[in-house]
């Protein structure tokens, strides 16, 4: 009987550890954030779409920002002069005047 306990005890426990995580099957949204400057120039960051901003460690001058993603989000990049440019999911704006741009951030749309 002790052995039968035993070896029920391992097994459960043994499945139990195997068993993925909930936080580990979850995903997270990002959208695909191309930076374009002159003379196709040009640089792509991976953003969470997390509402933080997020660094660009990029010094290229930026006329352009294109973002890859579902309609229902939208990313704002803040530039070194001061611009602040939002572009919805599928869209590309135009930076005025052309800039750096030292962070973006990606949250979900609510219109």
């Amino acid at each position: 009987m002790q052995f039968f306990t035993f070896a029920a005890t391992t097994l459960f426990a043994g499945l139990a550890m195997a068993a993925p995580a909930p936080e580990a099957e979850a995903s997270i949204l990002t959208a695909t954030v191309k930076f374009e400057g002159a003379a196709d120039a040009s640089y792509t960051r991976t953003v969470a779409v997390d509402g933080h901003s997020h660094d660009t460690y990029n010094s290229l001058s930026i006329s352009h920002i294109n973002v890859q993603a579902p309609n229902y989000v939208s990313c704002t990049a803040k530039g070194v002069d001061g611009s602040v440019t939002t572009v919805r999911g599928g869209e590309t704006k135009d930076v005025g005047p052309p800039q750096t741009q030292t962070s973006v951030t990606c949250s979900l749309t609510t219109a």
